[in-house]
C-alpha cells in the first residue's frame, strides 16, 4: 500500500494559487467596467422615461435585460409597472388587447421571469404582484398561479405553471419575440387630470 502524503494538496495550492491570482485580477477590470457600464445603462433609461420617451428607454434597457441580467429586469419590471412603459409588441393572446392590458400581460411575463431578484425593497415582490393581476383579472389560470405563487417556496415551479397555462411565454420566446418587435415601445397615455 502507498502511503498517503498530506503534503501534496498543499504543494498542488502553491502552485496554482499564482494562476488563480492572475485569473482573478484579469476578471477584475471586467466587472468593474460592467458595473460602470450598467450604472449608465440605468441612468439613461431613467433619464428617458423622465422625459417620457419610453421607446428610447426600451432601446436602452433591452439590450441588457434580454440577457437576464437582474438588475436590467429588475428595472425593465419596475418602468412597467410604475411608470407606464408598455414593451414593443403585444404578446397578449386577444387580438384586441387595449394598451393596459398589453402592459399587464408583460409585467406577468417580466414578474416571472425575474421572479428571484424582485423583492419588498424594490416595491413589489413577484408574488405580490401576481396577486394583483390575479385580483384584477380573475381568471381562474391566474387564480392557479397566484395560489403556487403564496403557498409554495420553490417558485420556479410557478413559473412552468404559468407557461404551462399559457399565461406567459418562456422567458426565451419573450426574447424572441421582443426582438423582433417591428413597433416602438409607448407609454400609456396619462388621463390624470392636470393641475
Amino acid at each position: 500500500m502507498t502511503p498517503i502524503n498530506f503534503l501534496e494538496p498543499q504543494r498542488l495550492i502553491r502552485r496554482a494559487l499564482p494562476l488563480i491570482c492572475v485569473a482573478l485580477f484579469a476578471c477584475a477590470p471586467a466587472r468593474a467596467a460592467e458595473q460602470s457600464d450598467w450604472k449608465q445603462i440605468e441612468t439613461e433609461a431613467v433619464a428617458a422615461m423622465d422625459r417620457q420617451d419610453c421607446a428610447g428607454a426600451w432601446k436602452v434597457l433591452w439590450p441588457v435585460a434580454r440577457t437576464g441580467q437582474a438588475e436590467a429586469l429588475t428595472l425593465l419590471t419596475q418602468l412597467v409597472m410604475f411608470r407606464d412603459l408598455v414593451p414593443p409588441k403585444s404578446i397578449s393572446p386577444s387580438e384586441t388587447a387595449s394598451l393596459e392590458e398589453q402592459r399587464v400581460d408583460h409585467l406577468l411575463a417580466l414578474a416571472m421571469a425575474d421572479w428571484k431578484n424582485l423583492t419588498q425593497d424594490d416595491g413589489l415582490t413577484a408574488a405580490d404582484l401576481v396577486s394583483g393581476i390575479a385580483e384584477e383579472r380573475g381568471g381562474e389560470n391566474d387564480k392557479r398561479l397566484d395560489s403556487c405563487m403564496q403557498a409554495t417556496e420553490d417558485k420556479a415551479q410557478c413559473v412552468k405553471l404559468a407557461t404551462e397555462l399559457k399565461l406567459v411565454p418562456t422567458f426565451d420566446e419573450y426574447v424572441k419575440a421582443m426582438d423582433g418587435a417591428t413597433a416602438p415601445a409607448v407609454c400609456l397615455p396619462d388621463n390624470r387630470p392636470k393641475k
